[in-house]
């Protein structure tokens, strides 16, 4: 975990609340901003949010890269 990770306003809370699969449908991007909004982390939160997930690192594989753009989680009051 990064440093900045540990002062997110999101650190503490349930993580299926950032799902994008659980935000209300037709207030989707309305819902993002609200979860973020007043986090002391949320440039940083950004920046990382732009940056490709390699998987097979975040699993452990030894198979060739595959490499995801798209998280599926609400990232800087934005749905990724």
């Amino acid at each position: 975990m990064s440093n900045w990770q540990h002062k997110a306003k999101c650190r503490l809370k349930d993580p299926r609340d950032y799902e994008t699969e659980n935000l209300p449908l037709g207030r989707e991007a309305e819902t993002a901003r609200a979860l973020c909004y007043g986090c002391p982390v949320i440039q940083q939160c950004a920046a990382d949010a732009v940056q490709p997930i390699d998987m097979t690192a975040v699993l452990g594989t030894l198979e060739s890269p595959d490499i995801i753009n798209v998280s599926g989680v609400v990232r800087a009051g934005v749905p990724t």
